[in-house]
């Protein structure tokens, strides 16, 4: 296998994984620190940064590796990256934190688990679509549009 083969599918698994755990950064700040929740802050970082963003991540990357990775490029593929991006982190893991009931209650999202919701689903959608460009769009599809 060559240098740019390697290349081509171990980007999106690193840059996946990048992304994630800056958006689950920032639930982390919105949802365990800002409200005040010290007693479970070590427990709350690494299950939203740890499991969340780096789990989800390497997930994404991978689904990404498999689904567009070779098939797809440019606005395709970016699309595709938004919507890999809404399923796996701000579907999916968004709905199993707010459906595990202790993980859900020490993290105050039981509070606020519409608001938890929509907060993942529209940073997931923004986080996709700057990776999908980053990753498959190509300075010359940019001077196109």
């Amino acid at each position: 296998m060559n240098e740019q083969t390697r290349l081509m599918f171990t980007r999106p698994l690193s840059y996946a994984i990048g992304m994630a755990v800056a958006l689950e950064l920032i639930n982390f700040i919105l949802f365990a620190w800002l409200p005040g929740t010290n007693e479970q802050l070590l427990a709350q970082f690494i299950w939203m940064v740890g499991i969340g963003g780096i789990g989800m991540g390497a997930v994404l990357g991978v689904l990404l590796d498999v689904i567009v990775v070779g098939r797809l490029s440019s606005r395709e593929a970016t699309l595709s990256t938004v919507m890999l991006s809404f399923i796996t982190l701000g579907l999916v893991a968004k709905l199993v934190t707010l459906n595990m009931a202790p993980v859900a209650t020490s993290f105050t999202m039981t509070q606020w688990p519409v608001t938890y919701f929509l907060t993942g689903a529209v940073l997931s959608c923004l986080g996709g679509y700057g990776l999908g460009r980053l990753l498959f769009e190509t300075k010359n599809d940019a001077q196109a549009r």
